[in-house]
């Protein structure tokens, strides 16, 4: 599959994309006993590519049963150069779509350099796991109808700028956006021989900037 002059756009910026997937798989069967679909769709040697951004290799597997009254998905990985996601959920009531879902992630920032640009430098390990909710209601914004729940931690980041080099260490947290407020809470870390600490909040995330 080939994306040929494609474009993303983000704060009315357009960005250039190209995308390619390798191995493109989907597998569907009927059980009669139960009465569902079990299936998985898969591929592999994906490449994305925003603007003159280096290429992003890219994977995905995902497999899940269906039912006339519900989705769950046993397990979905997807794989972002070194990066990666893991996902189990459940989608309900699809005329009013209820969904719950638990996800695990691991995010090494030296695979977004291209975001940080040549005036920094990010690189070790950062993980975020928890617990995330969809409740649809008409006319409510998306970001009201998502709740997430989950934690963070590092044990090593070493960031880099032209004015510093800092080498963070045992970064943990707390973290959720319900009703569209976002919270941050017990952030510490041991940074330069002390142990900051802090808690933070967007109420209204939801809103566009400027608001």
């Amino acid at each position: 599959v080939l994306l040929d002059q494609g474009a993303v756009y983000y704060n009315h910026q357009k960005s250039p994309m190209q995308a390619e997937l390798h191995d493109l798989r989907a597998e569907v069967a009927y059980k009669t006993l139960g009465s569902k679909y079990v299936g998985s769709v898969s591929y592999d040697h994906g490449q994305i590519q925003l603007s003159n951004a280096a290429s992003l290799p890219h994977s995905l597997n995902v497999k899940f049963t269906a039912t006339p009254s519900q989705l769950a998905v046993s397990s979905a990985t997807l794989k972002l150069a070194s990066s990666q996601v893991d996902l189990q959920g459940n989608v309900t009531d699809f005329s009013q779509p209820k969904a719950t879902a638990e996800y695990q992630i691991l995010i090494r920032p030296q695979d977004f350099q291209y975001l940080i640009g040549s005036t920094a430098s990010a690189k070790g390990d950062i993980h975020l796991s928890g617990n995330l909710g969809y409740q649809s209601s008409s006319g409510q914004p998306l970001l009201k109808s998502i709740s997430v729940h989950g934690k963070l931690e590092s044990s090593q980041l070493d960031v880099v700028t032209a004015q510093a080099q800092l080498p963070i260490r045992t970064l943990r947290g707390n973290y959720s956006l319900v009703n569209g407020d976002l919270r941050a809470t017990g952030i510490a870390a041991d940074l330069l021989g002390g142990h900051p600490g802090a808690a933070v909040g967007f109420e209204d995330f939801d809103q566009p900037l400027g608001v």
